[in-house]
This record gives C-alpha cells, structure tokens and sequence, in this order.
C-alpha cells in the first residue's frame, strides 16, 4: 500500500472516490424498509438468544447506542456506518458478539460508528477532514486500488469479489443500500469493511489492555484516550504500508 502512486493510479483514485462518496453518503431512513431491517439484523446478530423487544427503548442502549431511538446516533457516518458494524456481526459473529457484550464495558455501536468516521477522516472526507498526505495515500490505496497477485497474473482470490466470506457479504448488502453500484464500488466497499474491522478490533484490544482489572469503568473519561491511541496505532501501520490481503487474514487470525 505504500510507495508512490502513479499519475494514472490517483485520476483512477479520484474518480473511484468520488463514486464511492456517490453511493455511500446516505443518511439512515427511518422510513425506508432496508435501513430498518438493517438496524434489526445488527441486533440480531449481536444478541441471537435475546429477540429484540421493540424498535424504540432502552434497551437499545445494550448495543451501544445513545437513546431510544438508533436512528439518531447515524449523523455522520450515516447508514454506510450502519452498514460497517452488520458487516463485521455478519463476518465475525462469536467476535460482535463479545464487542456488544456487558463485559467489554463500552458501547459497541457509537463505538463502530467514530470508526466508520476516524476512517472517512483518513480519507480526506468527513466531518474532520485528514491533512496527512502520507496516510490519506495509504489509506486510499487499500480501499480503491486493485493489486495484482505476486509473480503477476491474476488478483488474489481473497481480495476478488467471489471471495467464500467477506465479499459475497457486502455485495448483497451494497445492492440493497447503495442502489446496484458498479462492481469496483462493491469491491470498494467491501475492503473499506475490512480495514474498518481491523481498526476496531485494533481499539477493542487496546481498550481490553488499558481498562483491564478496572471494574465500572466511565466510558465517557476513558475512552476518547484510547480512540486516540488506537488511531495513533493504526495510521501508524497504515502509514508504513501494509496490503489489504494483510489485513484480510490479520482480521481473521485477531
């Protein structure tokens, strides 16, 4: 992911991004059935034993959502942020569901969604926009570059949209969401959820390490320090350079 990009390559990034920002940048519907049944199947997901009692409560605030309505706390990332956590339940259910556990001690879905954000920022888009050069490049290679595998020939199988998990994912989701995007935007999309998992996972480790022994620990005090040196972490490993098919498999080894 590292390494100077070509003139070819940033118009190619450009365009993609621009594409990208197109289908994605929705936000949540409260009146759309897709969106709905969205937020339903991220409650599902991450509490299959517990139905969910009714679509506005307290117990949305289990997930990790501010009020009783969810839709409310979508500002920003938008339903795409929506879309990233249902992602990550859907492709690592025994994980979510740990993440969105009482245990872990912080809420899992505003949690995901400053993810979602932290990664539009690296992108160069967002609420706060990033001003690092090097790690907008980075970050923007992974997610809107194809690779060629080694030695040449064809692209990794992990990294292609026919990918046994992951991919096949997104695509039904894309299509849902994001009106029938063209195939580089799935593909677009689907390695954006895959460096949005490892960014989360990379916070859940930390959060686990710094909070560890701590009993009632106030989120509210304790986490901004960690999301801060969770993104110190991982732009760090972005910056140097690290492939998507790393990425890949690190998500599936964590």
């Amino acid at each position: 992911s590292g390494g100077t990009l070509s003139e070819s390559q940033t118009v190619a990034i450009r365009a993609e991004v621009t594409e990208f920002k197109n289908h994605v940048g929705h936000c949540y519907d409260s009146s759309m059935v897709e969106h709905e049944a969205l937020l339903r199947s991220l409650w599902d997901l991450c509490f299959p034993e517990r139905p969910l009692p009714g679509r506005h409560g307290k117990h949305w605030g289990d997930l990790g959502f501010q009020g009783k309505d969810p839709a409310t706390d979508f500002r920003g990332a938008g339903v795409f942020g929506l879309s990233n956590l249902v992602y990550l339940a859907r492709s690592f259910p025994h994980r979510a569901q740990l993440m969105a556990g009482e245990a872990r001690q912080y809420p899992f879905a505003l949690a995901g969604l400053q993810v979602t954000n932290l990664i539009f920022e690296m992108l160069g888009f967002g609420m706060v926009p990033n001003k690092d050069g090097a790690l907008q490049q980075s970050v923007a290679s992974l997610i809107f570059v194809r690779r060629e595998a080694a030695g040449g020939g064809e692209e990794d199988p992990l990294l292609s949209p026919n990918a046994p998990h992951g991919s096949p994912v997104c695509a039904h989701m894309s299509g849902e969401l994001f009106q029938d995007p063209p195939r580089e935007v799935v593909r677009s999309i689907w390695a954006f959820n895959e460096v949005f998992c490892f960014i989360f996972f990379a916070l859940d480790r930390r959060w686990e390490s710094d909070a560890k022994g701590s009993s009632g620990v106030d989120y509210f005090l304790h986490f901004p320090p960690v999301m801060q040196n969770t993104k110190e972490e991982v732009s760090h490993i972005l910056r140097r350079g690290i492939t998507l098919q790393q990425i890949v498999h690190a998500n599936r080894q964590s």
